[in-house]
């Protein structure tokens, strides 16, 4: 079935208000210029948030002509629009989501390595990282799950594993514990870009500045391309903390600082 622009069905702009929605599928519902069938697609998808902002995405992927058509309207009224009427370009900005993403910044965002990184398939936004990261020297195969990775743990906790006990049958513990060691280091230099470069396989697309796009293309030694890269991405808000977030946060790093104090016990023992 191929893909249908609800929007034009409608007769109103992608950044259309819910009652703008309404009162247009009452005008075309009574002149009958719309099937049944639509209507009630329109009802279920465009006055969905979760929905529509999904859609919205599959429809700027079909029609990169209309996202880019919105933006240039958008930059033409801003530019016009005198200062004092931040309230409605707030409203319009914020009618889909299409110009303002807010995202939580993880625990293994402690530099500038951050990159937000959007899927246009799926109106998907989040945080990834590129370059090196000390992370893994203090608490190890754990790091993963300081962003949210558990299929990196769990590829990382399996290698570990393996690596371990092919070395304690070769040496013992000081091959185990020098195991230990290059297995930190290698994470160090390799986990952010493996976890980025994972996540590009999935369908996200790069979208921060052209600055740390073009220092994640080269971190990553990949091209940057519309195959991975986004050009018109829309703001980027790192939300505030909650006070379960920071809750956890404290948690983490309790657990960091007694790991670490752990691994230096182990050395100064050894």
């Amino acid at each position: 079935m191929a893909f249908k622009n609800l929007y034009a069905l409608l007769g109103v702009n992608p950044n259309a208000t819910d009652t703008e929605i309404v009162k247009a599928m009452r005008e075309v519902a009574q002149l009958q210029l719309v099937e049944l069938s639509d209507l009630r697609q329109c009802k279920a998808v465009l006055l969905n948030p979760e929905a529509r902002k999904k859609y919205n995405a599959q429809l700027y992927a079909e029609y990169p002509e209309i996202l880019q058509n919105m933006i240039n309207a958008n930059a033409n009224s801003s530019n016009k629009r005198p200062s004092n009427s931040k309230d409605e370009s707030d409203s319009v900005n914020s009618a889909d989501g299409l110009h303002e993403l807010r995202l939580k910044k993880p625990l293994l965002a402690l530099n500038s390595k951050a990159i937000p990184i959007y899927n246009e398939n799926t109106g998907e936004a989040k945080l990834t990282f590129v370059g090196q990261s000390i992370m893994p020297f203090l608490v190890g195969i754990f790091t993963p799950l300081l962003i949210g990775d558990v299929i990196g743990f769990l590829m990382c906790l399996g290698l570990y594993l393996v690596l371990m006990v092919l070395m304690h049958s070769i040496g013992g513990g000081f091959f185990v514990f020098l195991t230990a060691l290059m297995f930190c280091a290698v994470l160090c230099l390799q986990y952010c870009n493996f976890y980025t470069l994972r996540q590009i396989k999935k369908g996200f697309k790069l979208c921060g500045t052209n600055k740390q796009n073009r220092a994640a293309a080269q971190c990553l030694k990949i091209k940057m391309t519309n195959k991975n890269t986004i050009s018109n991405c829309p703001e980027i808000v790192i939300e505030k903390k909650t006070g379960i977030d920071v809750l956890f946060t404290v948690i983490i790093w309790m657990f960091i600082i007694f790991v670490l104090l752990i691994q230096l016990a182990l050395i100064l023992n050894s």
